[in-house]
């Protein structure tokens, strides 16, 4: 059994000391996560899709990492992620928060996911979840009801990329919610 990290390896767990690090550091600057989701998507998006079908069938995973939300009227907001997979024969769960907005208070629950083990790993999305919760600040509540669809990453699923797409209400007026999600598996 080869036990070397590799490149690949050694980039993940570069990824995971600059995200425990930095979600932890109180003088964290907005730009700096920034920085560290945009490195994150960087380093996720040179590694292939796992394969939907070879995901364990039991066993838990657990991601952190980053939402980067672009919401009408505040613009790009970033988030902490907190991400766990419960592997099982058929779809499992996927469940966890994205929390910390910078000048926001509130978070969004990631709930009622599941994985979509028979997608083509080149065309489909391996797991899906709801996403909603609220974000206030002095201009009122932001409500987002959403969904994040993506994908495993790595040859042993050591990253998830993912989109985010749904609604924000504010001020009785509806908009669209994009964005993207970025993890690196800490377990």
């Amino acid at each position: 059994m080869d036990t070397r990290l590799g490149k690949t390896g050694l980039s993940v767990m570069a990824l995971i000391c600059l995200i425990r690090c930095g979600s932890s550091d109180a003088s964290t600057t907005t730009s700096s996560r920034a920085d560290l989701a945009a490195t994150q998507a960087i380093e996720l998006s040179g590694m292939n899709n796992s394969d939907p079908a070879l995901l364990p069938v039991m066993g838990q995973a657990v991601y952190a990492g980053y939402a980067t939300l672009d919401i009408p009227g505040l613009g790009a907001q970033i988030g902490d992620l907190d991400l766990a997979v419960t592997f099982g024969t058929t779809q499992g769960t996927v469940s966890g928060e994205i929390g910390q907005f910078d000048d926001r208070d509130g978070s969004l629950s990631i709930g009622g996911g599941r994985l979509l083990r028979g997608a083509d790993p080149r065309t489909g999305v391996a797991f899906g979840a709801d996403l909603d919760g609220t974000l206030t600040d002095a201009s009122g509540d932001w409500h987002i009801d959403g969904e994040i669809n993506g994908d495993f990453r790595g040859r042993d699923h050591d990253g998830i990329t993912a989109v985010v797409s749904g609604a924000v209400d504010h001020d009785d007026q509806q908009n669209i919610l994009d964005g993207s999600v970025t993890g690196v598996r800490t377990d």
